[in-house]
């Protein structure tokens, strides 16, 4: 009689395990897709785009205006005294005075060697759209023709700046290096941001987390010897086939 208790002790433990364990033929776990667009179209996206995220910066980052006001010519050791000087940490819509006291909205304009330029992900401020037309370009530039990511400025076109100047496309954008040894300078106007989303964690290979975001203008110099500040010898991209 031991042994009968004892199989059907273990036929019971058993069959707790069974009913305990996921039934994997059957049931599927599926993760929450991170991006799942909160609008249907761009069109649809507010300025401070929706989904979560940081609703005072996304605003900043979707601003259609053009400059109103001279553009201020900046050099990359600007930028890198602003990188010592800006907030180590942000709270997610926080008040943004800190960031416009060190020049955040300016109209300004930065002349350097392009590397190249890519598809960002979805965010929020384009309300966490997937595809190309949805996304900004993130476009990373240098002061010297041989230095690399790490001391790159990033300079940003987004979505709703693009759809105004069909022009602005990648393969445009990327087609001017034709030699990554010797990367074309550009000139690049728009607005001085403080992308705080990176003040604590990475935004990627660069040399600060202030960006010119968004681009209004973007041109290139073929001669290769113009200044930030004469008109002389820069093309507008739109120009170029």
């Amino acid at each position: 009689m031991k042994w009968i208790a004892s199989s059907v002790a273990a036929f019971l433990f058993l069959l707790t395990i069974t009913v305990a364990l996921p039934q994997t033929g059957t049931h599927k776990h599926t993760a929450v897709h991170a991006s799942k667009a909160c609008r249907n179209t761009l069109a649809d996206c507010p300025r401070k785009g929706c989904g979560g995220g940081d609703l005072l910066l996304n605003a900043k980052k979707n601003r259609l205006d053009p400059p109103s006001t001279a553009l201020q010519s900046m050099t990359f050791m600007d930028f890198l005294h602003l990188e010592e000087e800006r907030p180590s940490h942000w709270t997610q819509n926080q008040v943004r005075d800190e960031a416009e006291q060190l020049g955040e909205d300016t109209p300004v304009m930065l002349a350097g060697f392009l590397l190249g330029a890519h598809e960002g992900s979805p965010e929020t401020c384009n309300c966490k759209l997937s595809g190309e037309a949805n996304n900004d370009y993130h476009i990373n530039i240098v002061e010297r023709s041989g230095d690399r990511m790490r001391d790159s400025v990033v300079v940003e076109m987004t979505p709703k700046m693009r759809a105004s100047i069909p022009e602005w496309t990648l393969p445009r954008i990327n087609g001017l290096v034709t030699n990554p040894a010797n990367p074309p300078l550009v000139r690049v106007s728009g607005y001085l941001l403080f992308d705080s989303e990176h003040a604590s964690r990475s935004g990627g290979e660069r040399a600060t987390i202030w960006e010119i975001h968004p681009v209004t203008k973007f041109e290139v110099c073929p001669a290769g010897n113009c200044t930030v500040d004469a008109a002389a010898g820069w093309n507008d991209i739109r120009t170029i086939p």
